[in-house]
């Protein structure tokens, strides 16, 4: 702005010289003119009016320049603050403790690296051999009493074992084992082929125990169920098996004259 300002008195001073110049040249008040012979024109300068001269001076004066404002003092700081020194504690001697004597030096054992003399071993002391055992004597049999009771027992299908009496002489207990087992399974094979499958078990599976009472002729005279196959048809089903079985096959020759009982297991499968 200021700038501006005074461009604009520059021009209007220049403009205000110029002027009065040109006015003065043609104006002949205040100036003299003559001509000489040698017909030579005179000109005369007359002094600028006061106001254009301050123009002109305030013109070319350099522009005024702003005080430059004073710089903020910036507060000094304050010192530091000297430590307050604490009191030092004191120090309590401390007292010396118990001296503990010296151990003594006792002197390290010397280790005898010689190697040991071996030992003989002693001789092992001969066993006693053992006297000889008296060989017991031989016992002298006994004739079988003619009322003697012998038990059969016989293997197979049916595990059955019996019993029978007879007031002769009998086999040895391995030959009437032999025998009865025999029997015992011509007994359950007449019994399984009249075996049938009773429609009221209902596909149910099951083992029925049976006891036979059997002359040495091959006659049933008992049959009883003395395992229950837990349900009551597959056990009727078993004793009429037994019973339609009708005669059974004759005991052999050594075992007539007594009457058996054996133990048989009818099963059926649903």
């Amino acid at each position: 702005m200021k700038a501006l300002l005074e461009g604009s008195l520059f021009l209007t001073a220049a403009a205000g010289l110029h002027l009065l110049a040109f006015t003065a040249l043609q104006s002949p008040t205040g100036a003299a003119g003559a001509a000489g012979d040698a017909g030579k024109a005179l000109v005369t300068l007359a002094a600028a009016p006061a106001r254009l001269a301050a123009l002109v001076e305030q013109w070319e004066a350099p522009p005024a320049t702003a005080p430059t404002p004073d710089a903020p003092q910036m507060p000094q700081p304050e010192a530091a603050a000297q430590p307050v020194q604490l009191p030092q504690p004191l120090v309590q001697p401390t007292a010396p403790g118990p001296s503990l004597p010296p151990p003594d030096s006792a002197a390290a054992p010397v280790l005898d690296t010689a190697p040991a003399t071996p030992q003989p071993k002693p001789e092992p002391k001969p066993e006693p051999k053992p006297e000889p055992k008296p060989q017991p004597k031989p016992k002298p049999a006994k004739p079988s009493a003619p009322s003697t009771a012998q038990k059969a027992a016989g293997s197979g299908n049916s595990g059955a074992a019996g019993k029978a009496k007879s007031t002769a002489p009998s086999l040895s207990a391995a030959q009437t084992r032999s025998l009865t087992a025999d029997w015992a399974a011509q007994i359950l094979s007449r019994i399984e082929r009249r075996k049938a499958y009773p429609l009221a078990a209902r596909g149910r599976d099951g083992a029925v125990g049976l006891r036979l009472g059997v002359s040495s002729d091959g006659k049933l005279q008992s049959v009883s169920v003395t395992k229950s196959a837990g349900h009551p048809a597959l056990d009727r089903a078993a004793v009429q098996a037994v019973k339609r079985a009708g005669r059974f096959p004759p005991a052999p020759q050594a075992l007539q004259g007594r009457s058996f009982a054996f133990n048989l297991t009818i099963r059926f499968d649903g």
